[in-house]
């Protein structure tokens, strides 16, 4: 029986991505039978120092070089997010597949022990799904991810289109090739799980303050500069201030102030 259950479990493992093809449209460009310079047979980059030269000293040569690179990436990270949504849904459809057809065995299996032993197999795999979609997945949908990886690919792009577009002829504002290497790998990178990840970490640092979060932030605040201001008078009417301590006060006042204003604003567009 733990063999059987170990030989399935494996098998689905290894199916996760047969069927990311199906989520992706048929293409639109076909593949250049002719071998394409500066790439090889898998459009992975190959450079030497002297293509490089070439390329440096050929703004157009250069220029389709980039697009290319582009193009090759876009396909690859195209075919990756497919496989991240398609090992998703199978795991998860696979898995509990498997757990139902273990459960409805065992309720109907005459012998004991064989129940017994599928009704724990049927627990097992729960667990293994369970914790799979949340250590592999962190609990984040796979969709979302992809749409962290698209945002944050977005964001490289328009660094290299920036580039190109301001380049000049002066040798100094030239976008050189091995820049460019720089900026593609770093744009062929933002296309991980690990970068989508972290995108979507970034997002909920950086989401908006709820109002409550906010009214909480004002009180702290208020707070603050009521005890600050209680320890000015106090610290002043034990010892005269010089001019620079009454303005260093005035300053801190001030910003503290500016601050409480700043969160009075934000909670007027804050969500509920």
């Amino acid at each position: 029986m733990r063999k059987i259950l170990f030989i399935i479990l494996i098998t689905l493992i290894q199916g996760c991505g047969s069927l990311a093809n199906t989520y992706l449209p048929d293409a639109v460009m076909a593949d250049n039978d002719e071998d394409i310079p500066y790439f090889n047979d898998n459009s992975e980059i190959i450079l030497s120092v002297n293509d490089i030269a070439t390329l440096n000293s050929n703004s157009t040569k250069r220029k389709a070089f980039i697009a290319q690179a582009i193009l090759s990436s876009d396909k690859k990270c195209t075919q990756h997010q497919a496989n991240i949504i398609s090992n998703a849904n199978s795991w998860n459809v696979g898995m509990g597949s498997l757990s139902m057809l273990l459960t409805g065995t065992a309720a109907v299996i005459s012998h004991a022990q064989t129940a017994a032993e599928l009704a724990a197999a049927a627990t097992a795999v729960t667990g293994i799904q369970s914790m799979a979609n949340e250590e592999i997945y962190a609990n984040a949908m796979g969709t979302a991810i992809i749409r962290a990886m698209d945002v944050s690919r977005a964001k490289s792009l328009a660094i290299i289109d920036q580039k190109i577009l301001t380049e000049t002829t002066d040798s100094a504002k030239i976008y050189t090739t091995e820049n460019a290497l720089v900026d593609i790998q770093r744009y062929h990178s933002q296309c991980s799980l690990m970068a989508g990840l972290v995108e979507i970490t970034k997002a909920l640092e950086q989401r908006k303050l709820s109002t409550q979060e906010v009214l909480l932030k004002k009180k702290q605040l208020e707070a603050n500069i009521g005890a600050y201001t209680a320890q000015l008078v106090a610290q002043n009417n034990a010892f005269a201030p010089t001019q620079a301590e009454t303005d260093k006060q005035k300053q801190d006042l001030s910003e503290m102030n500016e601050r409480l204003k700043a969160l009075m604003l934000q909670s007027v567009e804050s969500p509920d």
